[in-house]
């Protein structure tokens, strides 16, 4: 049977996660709805998470060529 995009992503969290609270990492997984970046810089902000993970597509600048267009946007956002 092949296997679905978010098959995949769910077996890559899955697996991180057991990683990183192995590591004594406290892990929360959210999916956000709206304006990619300004949704996750505002759900960043008020929970006051100190690390965040996400893939990388896109190229609109050197550094959205390296990130992608999201992450750019956050990078350029975070405090």
């Amino acid at each position: 049977a092949e296997t679905s995009a978010s098959d995949k992503l769910e077996r890559i969290q899955v697996k991180a996660r057991a990683q990183a609270e192995n590591d004594g990492v406290q892990v929360v997984t959210a999916v956000l709805a709206g304006s990619s970046a300004a949704d996750m810089i505002k759900y960043v902000k008020s929970e006051k998470i100190k690390l965040l993970v996400l893939g990388d597509t896109g190229h609109s600048s050197l550094l959205g060529a390296l990130l992608g267009n999201t992450a750019d946007k956050i990078v350029r956002s975070a405090p």
